[in-house]
């Protein structure tokens, strides 16, 4: 009786051990997944300011063309013109 007690007892010594492993897991795998998720919207974040970047290099580059092939007061009123087609064409995609 007393071999099966000592069995018994090292079982659930056991069970009790891997109980509080498991709970050590999940809290482990909670955090990862928050940080998971914070990496996640970073990436996202960076990505959108990469193509904010791209967009306003791209204007840049236009600009500084644009005042090479017309000259400066030229490439302002041309830049101000196409500004003007943009809006009315958003304008009109908003109706």
């Amino acid at each position: 009786m007393d071999d099966l007690t000592v069995l018994v007892s090292g079982i659930e010594h056991k069970m009790m051990l891997l109980l509080k492993q498991q709970q050590e897991c999940d809290h482990e795998r909670a955090a990862l997944n928050l940080e998971n998720q914070k990496l996640k919207n970073q990436v996202a974040r960076q990505q959108e300011q990469i193509h904010q970047l791209s967009d306003q290099l791209k204007v840049l580059i236009f600009a500084r063309d644009a005042e090479m092939q017309w000259g400066k007061e030229d490439a302002e009123k041309r830049i101000d013109e196409l500004l003007r087609e943009i809006d009315k064409c958003i304008a009109l995609l908003s109706e």
